[in-house]
């Protein structure tokens, strides 16, 4: 159902249950016995997206320097949510708990206590701060109803002062 609900919601909104058991092969009785709602399933599939976008991300960062690595966050919020902004703004109220659900620790603290060790940080506030402080800015850039382009840019360049780049 999740595949089928991505493929659809990817299309627009106004995608209802009905549609996502349709494109599952499922009977609607059947998607309901999954998914009590369709928000129950929206939060699944942020939490699913999430559980895919997020390792591959902290994947690749860990081989760039630090204001490579800021970009490429930038960039990949940006972009994830241009991709899925039908389910982000159907599970907007919900967005920050979701992504605390699918995403439990701060994957980018090991990667700033790397960087801190090496000399690339260079804020004295501690690494978990930091990169709270990182996911608050992508969950800002998130809600950012700017065309792509600017919003991508303006969070590079905070993520950037806030790990003391440029």
């Amino acid at each position: 159902m999740l595949e089928a609900a991505h493929r659809l919601f990817g299309t627009g909104p106004g995608v209802s249950m009905s549609d996502v058991a349709r494109e599952a092969g499922l009977t609607r009785a059947t998607a309901y016995r999954h998914f009590a709602d369709k928000d129950a399933l929206l939060d699944a599939l942020v939490v699913d997206l999430a559980g895919d976008i997020v390792p591959d991300l902290v994947a690749q960062v860990v081989e760039l320097d630090l204001g490579a690595a800021m970009d490429l966050v930038a960039s990949t919020v940006v972009e994830s949510v241009s991709a899925h902004r039908h389910v982000v703004t159907a599970i907007a109220p919900r967005l920050e708990q979701l992504v605390r659900q699918a995403v439990l620790d701060e994957p980018l603290e090991g990667f700033l206590t790397r960087r801190r060790e090496a000399g690339e940080l260079g804020v004295p506030e501690p690494d978990r701060w930091v990169a709270r402080c990182v996911r608050a800015l992508c969950l800002a850039a998130v809600e950012d109803t700017r065309p792509a382009e600017e919003t991508r840019r303006d969070l590079a360049a905070s993520l950037r002062r806030l790990v003391g780049l440029s």
